[in-house]
């Protein structure tokens, strides 16, 4: 190995542990800001008059996106239900809100973080990447107690599946 074969070798390791350090760094200052940004779908989508859902009215919209295929979405009649290593994109709302809000969207979404038996909670919280950083997320914690296995939502779009499924 030459020289310069190491050297570059070598840049190529530092850049991955500043890669990794800035994913880190950026985690932290997400978990320790006064606002969080959260992605929401299905009821919670800006509506296509532009106006928000009451819960999410007063907040910051980021604007929306489509996430990585890794998702399935659900119809569980009232609501959907998304569950992570899916194979659909997802269609996403970003919104920056307070922490207190985001404990009010926790009793929501019927998600306890200090629940010690996490299959209670029907939603759990996790975090996804989106073009707007780093955003709070709800996934379905309950399909596997369904009886009948509900229907997938084929392109992740709440609001366009009610549209032409009612």
């Amino acid at each position: 190995m030459t020289r310069r074969s190491k050297k570059l070798n070598k840049n190529k390791k530092q850049q991955k542990k500043i890669k990794s350090s800035e994913k880190l760094y950026n985690i932290k200052k997400h978990m320790l800001a006064n606002t969080i940004k959260i992605a929401v779908y299905g009821e919670y989508l800006k509506k296509e008059d532009g106006t928000h859902h009451d819960f999410l009215k007063d907040s910051k919209f980021l604007g929306s996106c489509e996430s990585l295929p890794l998702y399935t979405m659900y119809d569980l009649k009232n609501f959907p239900g998304v569950v992570r290593n899916g194979t659909t994109s997802i269609t996403l709302d970003v919104y920056e809100i307070t922490r207190d809000k985001l404990n009010n969207f926790d009793k929501v979404q019927n998600f306890n973080l200090l629940e010690e038996d996490k299959t209670k909670n029907t939603f759990i919280r996790k975090i996804c990447w989106t073009p707007f950083g780093v955003a709070k997320i709800y996934f379905y914690n309950h399909l596997e107690k369904n009886i009948c296995v509900p229907k997938i939502i084929k392109y992740g779009d709440w609001v366009q599946y009610k549209k032409f499924n009612n």
